[in-house]
């Protein structure tokens, strides 16, 4: 049986690893809160969620923790805000 170790915390991560600053219009914040909330797809509530997460500060690798989703999901959105 394979153990899986817990992530390493936040300060001990590669710089590469920190999201850069987004910042959301409170229009934009809003509009992604409604697509989180009542959204019938649950990619586009992920993908919201996910950019809400790193508006508020929280690192690629702390994003992929609270959701636990695998990291190639969340450095797209990254990208793309």
């Amino acid at each position: 049986m394979r153990e899986y170790l817990p992530p390493p915390p936040p300060e001990s991560l590669a710089l590469s690893r920190k999201a850069r600053t987004l910042t959301l219009t409170d229009e934009e914040g809003g509009q992604l809160k409604q697509i989180d909330e009542r959204d019938r797809y649950w990619r586009e509530r992920r993908r919201a969620r996910t950019i809400l997460l790193l508006d508020k500060g929280l690192s690629i690798d702390a994003a992929v923790f609270q959701q636990q989703i695998h990291d190639s999901q969340v450095s797209p959105r990254r990208v793309a805000t």
